[in-house]
């Protein structure tokens, strides 16, 4: 994929997600959000310190973080403790003195047949078939698990297969939420309209390409891509620590963006049409739109000539980069006619809100509990609604960005405040799902 001035462009790397804390927030968020259609996410605990997570398609390993990532341009020198094959045999040239070092990992696209061999196991709750040969530096463990494979090669390579865990990608690709965190930035650009953590920085540009490096982390970068930028770019480290991914995101609105790769795998999102870029393919090596540390995708905008590009870092559970993607969308005047009106949020179809108000936490093994009450709900107007016995309630509401919060007299009394985890899209003629959830100690 083609990247800015300070960006990279054919990145040998790292996917991972963008990080919210580690295991215990990524825990009490997929228990909170249990409305939503949340994937397995990627476990950050399994990432030990000095080490860097990896992934190709849905599965994740982490490896030291000065393991070096092979690419086609590589030239040999200290490789470290390690390296690393994406799509690629492991291998070096044989003309410049190179050896490969002690421990070896190599991640491609799993074989449709499963050889003699592997026995069917669980790791990490990750449904995978195992193999092992050898002992010591001749030791080598192979793992398929959900159409990858992953073969780890030398003496580390059990404490490779030991940390193998679902990828961001698979959370972003396998999940929906249907709104942003309560906070966030809401953005307008490019056709598109999407939310950003509210602390990154932004930067506009206008060029596109630039030189190998990575996103910036924290940034969201917006570009019209009105020429292309090929400056003089200075080499860059290819280790797994260097390439690893970084929370941040791009967006490309211009004419020097390109169509999707022939092989990307498209799909139908909040009334867009987005393109998946694909991984390096099986052939071995990297190339520009094949990078493993960015969700890039083509992105169909209703109205415009040319698509635009958006870059994702995947970095930590999964869970943030998934709230950016499924927060994209038309801009107002891209949405369907029914959905439109005189203003973004004032449309002449009425939308519903409702879900439960809940009690969660409180002493190991005690259930989440329903509460009666009330919800506000604070957006282009304030509605208040009564909940039942059962914990439901349900609105009418003219369509926009709603915060969701509530009270119960079961609850401190009805003194104290409980709250929803994000803001809700409440879109013309559909139902929205916001819970309110009352933290016990």
């Amino acid at each position: 994929m083609k990247i800015g001035p300070t960006r990279r462009l054919v990145v040998v790397a790292v996917l991972s997600v963008l990080t919210l804390g580690g295991p215990a927030r990524a825990d009490s968020e997929q228990t909170a959000r249990a409305a939503a259609d949340i994937a397995p996410l990627a476990d950050t605990s399994l990432t030990p310190p000095g080490s860097s997570p990896l992934s190709l398609d849905s599965v994740q390993v982490s490896v030291p973080s000065s393991w070096f990532v092979e690419d086609p341009g590589y030239t040999c020198g200290d490789v470290q403790q390690g390296m690393v094959f994406i799509n690629e045999p492991p291998g070096l040239p044989n003309d410049n003195g190179c050896k490969l070092p002690a421990n070896v990992v190599e991640l491609s696209t799993a074989p449709a047949k499963l050889p003699p061999g592997y026995h069917q196991t669980v790791i990490n709750s990750v449904p995978a078939f195992e193999r092992s040969t050898g002992s010591g530096r001749t030791l080598t463990e192979t793992v398929r698990a959900v159409g990858t494979q992953v073969m780890a090669k030398g003496p580390l390579a059990p404490r490779v297969v030991a940390t193998l865990t679902h990828s961001p990608l698979s959370v972003v690709l396998g999940s929906a939420v249907g709104s942003a965190p309560t906070g966030w930035r809401h953005v307008d650009f490019g056709g598109l309209s999407f939310s950003v953590p509210r602390q990154w920085a932004v930067q506009r540009v206008d060029w596109w390409g630039g030189c190998p490096f990575n996103i910036a982390s924290g940034t969201l970068l917006l570009s019209t891509a009105r020429y292309l930028s090929a400056p003089g770019c200075p080499l860059v480290p290819g280790t797994a620590g260097y390439l690893a991914g970084r929370p941040g995101m791009v967006l490309f609105a211009g004419p020097e963006v390109p169509a999707a790769p022939a092989d990307a795998k498209c799909l139908a999102h909040n009334h867009l049409r987005i393109c998946i870029d694909p991984p390096p393919p099986s052939t071995g090596g990297f190339s520009p739109g094949h990078e493993l540390n960015l969700l890039t995708a083509q992105v169909r905008v209703p109205h415009r000539a040319t698509p635009d590009q958006v870059e994702i870092g995947l970095t930590g559970s999964g869970v943030l980069p998934l709230d950016v993607f499924d927060s994209i969308r038309p801009a107002a005047d891209g949405l369907p006619p029914e959905e439109r009106g005189s203003s973004p949020v004032m449309r002449s179809v009425p939308a519903t809100v409702g879900g439960l108000l809940e009690a969660v936490g409180g002493p190991p093994g005690l259930p989440v509990r329903p509460l009666p009450g009330t919800v506000r709900l604070q957006g282009p107007r304030t509605y208040t609604a009564r909940v039942d016995r059962t914990g439901r309630y349900e609105v009418a509401v003219v369509p926009g960005r709603y915060e969701s919060s509530g009270t119960s007299p079961l609850y401190q009394d009805g003194q104290a405040r409980c709250n929803a985890l994000r803001t809700v899209m409440a879109v013309a003629g559909r139902h929205t799902t916001a819970n309110v959830y009352c933290q016990e100690r």
